[in-house]
């Protein structure tokens, strides 16, 4: 049986490695998970630190750029980023219906120290998990 795919995107590829990652420890059976970003794609040593904290390692995840071949590839698309502090990703049309955006704060925009930062990491951390959670539901009724 051909597992759907769950595409995960984020401008800097944080968030949505960090949503790939919850993703993985969750029991959707038929789905497999990926992600990328869709700009300067760095990864943050501190959404790795966060990551850490609740034994999940994201230091082997590699930084990727969206792909056009995983949006058509893909059964649902979620994009992650802060509505109102970042742009929306340009995607195609073609993939508009089967994309679902999270409103989740960028942790580096939304912070004044690195100390601030590293918390605000943590909370975003716990609310993609419980986004991830969330979808457990919704996604079963996908085939």
């Amino acid at each position: 049986m051909q597992k759907n795919l769950l595409y995960f995107l984020s401008p800097h590829h944080n968030r949505s490695a960090i949503a790939e990652a919850w993703a993985e420890k969750s029991s959707l059976d038929n789905w497999k998970f990926t992600s990328c970003g869709w700009g300067v794609v760095q990864r943050d040593p501190l959404s790795v630190k966060a990551m850490h904290e609740v034994n999940i390692d994201l230091t082997n995840k590699p930084s990727r750029l969206v792909s056009n071949q995983l949006l058509e590839q893909a059964t649902c698309v979620i994009a992650i980023y802060d509505f109102y502090n970042e742009i929306e990703p340009s995607i195609p049309a073609l993939y508009k219906g089967k994309l679902v955006k999270w409103n989740i704060p960028d942790p580096g925009k939304t912070s004044k120290s690195e100390i601030e930062k590293w918390a605000k990491y943590q909370e975003v951390c716990d609310i993609i998990a419980e986004n991830v959670k969330g979808l457990e539901i919704s996604l079963k009724t996908i085939r």
